[in-house]
């Protein structure tokens, strides 16, 4: 059974008045929203749906995959947690110039012995988790604007 969304509110009265993009949430806000999203587990499946089949569709998951698979063979990596440390440091978020071009964040993306692996994460896959994370909020809580 689960509540409607009028019966779980968000203030907004611990926000910064002027928000970037990149400002992050203060953790109250973050954990309160995390919780409200965990609890609902149709919105945890949808997330992870979405998102799984957003980077499936752009070769991220065949190109993480490969990457995983050249730093074993080539012996840069040899447990699981060398692994992860190496594949985190290496995947970063495809950032869009002026001129539309793709530009890489941080991380070189490199595959080891087997060359170059590209592990961008696209932006119309950010997109997509940014969209599905508003739609799945919006069902589960309302944000309450304080002045």
């Amino acid at each position: 059974m689960s509540s409607s969304p009028t019966n779980n509110k968000v203030q907004t009265s611990d926000l910064p008045r002027r928000l970037t993009p990149t400002t992050p949430l203060p953790p109250t806000i973050h954990t309160h929203l995390t919780h409200l999203l965990l609890s609902h587990p149709t919105s945890t499946t949808t997330l992870e749906n979405t998102l799984s089949e957003a980077l499936s569709t752009t070769g991220w998951t065949t190109n993480l995959r490969t990457h995983i698979q050249n730093l074993i063979r080539s012996g840069e990596c040899s447990t699981f947690d060398e692994c992860l440390r190496r594949v985190m440091g290496d995947i970063s978020v495809e950032k869009v110039g002026k001129e539309g071009n793709g530009v890489n964040g941080s991380g070189n993306g490199k595959g080891g012995v087997g060359g170059e692996v590209d592990l961008k994460i696209k932006e119309s896959v950010v997109r997509e988790g940014v969209g599905v994370v508003r739609r799945e909020l919006e069902r589960v809580c309302v944000v309450v604007v304080d002045d």
